[in-house]
């Protein structure tokens, strides 16, 4: 990995744990926790940030999730398979005299994997169709989006939302449960 992408990784790491709660610590592992579990859907509100080099970029997304493998694929563990669809939306900012306005609908799957009560690591893979606004855009294409992150659970109707991928090196939101 390029030093100035794993310094930036290293920084967005740094502040989203500087930014949760003292009493955000794992708990009680539920991982191996392979029994029935209820998993509602979610709504996903996320922005995002990517500034490196000359290229930079911020947006923001909205996701649906619906549960389509409530209990998972791997029966001793905690584990659960997604549906995520929705939109998101970025101002592009490659160099000083080129910029644009995006948008991408897009759907995929996202993995979840329950470490423990408050928190849910994931991995997601999306596809969408990036169209583009501006004279200095470039042509519409099918862009793919892969992700890691977590869900820390805020209330019982509210997550926060983590995230780092290609497509945005630092993302952060809400997930509300429906």
């Amino acid at each position: 990995m390029h030093l100035a992408r794993r310094s930036w990784f290293a920084l967005t790491l740094l502040v989203a744990l500087a930014l949760l709660p003292s009493a955000a610590q794992a708990g009680e592992l539920i991982i191996r926790d392979g029994g029935k579990h209820e998993r509602p859907a979610t709504l996903d509100f996320t922005g995002g940030l990517w500034v490196l080099g000359d290229t930079s970029w911020f947006g923001g997304a909205v996701w649906l999730c619906l549960p389509i493998v409530p209990q998972g694929f791997i029966p001793p563990l905690n584990d659960t398979f997604n549906l995520e669809f929705g939109l998101w939306s970025f101002y592009y900012h490659p160099t000083r005299s080129n910029n644009y306005f995006g948008l991408t609908p897009a759907a995929g799957v996202r993995w979840d994997f329950h470490l423990a009560q408050q928190w849910t690591v994931f991995g997601s893979g999306k596809l969408g169709f990036f169209v583009p606004f501006g004279s200095d855009a470039p042509r519409s294409h099918l862009e793919p989006a892969f992700t890691v992150g977590a869900l820390y659970k805020y209330s019982s109707k509210t997550f926060v939302r983590l995230e780092t991928g290609n497509l945005g090196l630092f993302q952060a939101g809400v997930s509300l449960v429906l």
